[in-house]
């Protein structure tokens, strides 16, 4: 994963963090997983990446999905911010490489881990495929420069970033409780 701009640690193992609606023969047409790397019953980095980055081990010790979801909406002082971390890609790397976000777009932190890292899921054109794990908000609620779209919140492709990173405007108090009900659902 040395294509990656914000890669797991070299010392740890991913664990799948998938939706059960999203393994592999239900997602038709898109290969992303999401994996989270665990110690301790701690996760330490979280992305959504193409199944041709992993290798697959024997050990399933750690309920990924379920420490991911602890993370989720815990009350960060960062919590409904947006962040812009860039492209996930690391410098010089062909493009795109297993991630549907290739581009620079504005990511919605919805939590943080115990490392300190912060916990986003990206913004995606709402004029897409809404699904009922992508909610869907109006482009007033979308409190960042440039937002002339509504967007929907993809949920099933969280990443954890350095808390370095740029964090520009926010969602909208009127638009959280309707993410929260989604992200609730997906991540229970």
């Amino acid at each position: 994963m040395t294509s990656l701009r914000f890669p797991p640690p070299d010392d740890l193992d991913c664990y799948v963090a998938v939706h059960e609606g999203a393994t592999y023969g239900r997602a038709r047409s898109n290969l992303l997983t999401q994996v989270a790397a665990i110690v301790n019953d701690s996760v330490r980095w979280t992305g959504a990446v193409g199944e041709e980055l992993l290798q697959s081990i024997a050990d399933d010790r750690y309920p990924a999905r379920h420490l991911l979801a602890s993370r989720l909406l815990c009350g960060s002082a960062r919590e409904w911010s947006m962040a812009w971390p860039g492209l996930l890609t690391a410098p010089g790397v062909r493009r795109p490489l297993g991630t549907v976000y290739d581009g620079d777009r504005p990511w919605l932190i919805l939590g943080e881990l115990d490392n300190g890292a912060l916990l986003a899921a990206p913004l995606n054109d709402a004029r897409g495929n809404p699904r009922w794990w992508t909610p869907v908000v109006e482009r007033r609620h979308v409190r960042i420069r440039a937002s002339t779209k509504d967007s929907q919140v993809e949920l099933a492709h969280l990443w954890s970033f350095p808390s370095s990173i740029l964090v520009e405007g926010d969602l909208d108090e009127a638009a959280r409780p309707e993410v929260a009900r989604v992200v609730s659902t997906y991540y229970p």
